[in-house]
């Protein structure tokens, strides 16, 4: 059985200012909406797969180095010994945002490589926390 956890951190201050963290967790059955839908997924992780082996490819020959230095590392990909995510997200445009307002909410990215496949506003994307300008 394959589970999702979902970890959701709760604190409090008590009088004597000790902080108290809850842990909440979350299981959900992993359901595909259709086999199909399953092979089509699983079809288009191995094509993410093989593009971010290639990016990985050209990120070391244009540093000078083994081109297969970054592929070894990461040489465990989509396998059980590896955590490996695909998240397929949908980020709707927004008519008018008003003041300050997160959404999905500000956050980095982890891992090696990132891909983004997007045809419509919606996500964005800024080069750092001191500007606010999209690029």
């Amino acid at each position: 059985m394959c589970c999702v956890v979902v970890l959701k951190l709760a604190s409090s201050l008590l009088n004597n200012h000790e902080r108290i963290v809850q842990l909440c967790f979350t299981f959900l059955l992993q359901k595909w909406p259709s086999a199909d839908f399953l092979e089509i997924h699983r079809s288009f992780f191995q094509r993410c797969k093989e593009l971010s082996l290639r990016v990985l490819r050209v990120m070391a020959l244009s540093l000078g180095l083994d081109p297969d230095v970054f592929i070894r590392a990461h040489a465990l990909i989509g396998t059980d010994e590896n955590k490996t995510t695909l998240r397929s997200l949908y980020y709707p445009p927004v008519k008018t945002a008003k003041e300050n307002q997160l959404r999905c909410g500000e956050h980095s990215d982890y891992g090696s490589i990132t891909l983004v496949f997007q045809g419509s506003d919606g996500l964005q994307v800024t080069p750092s926390k001191s500007k606010s300008e999209e690029f």
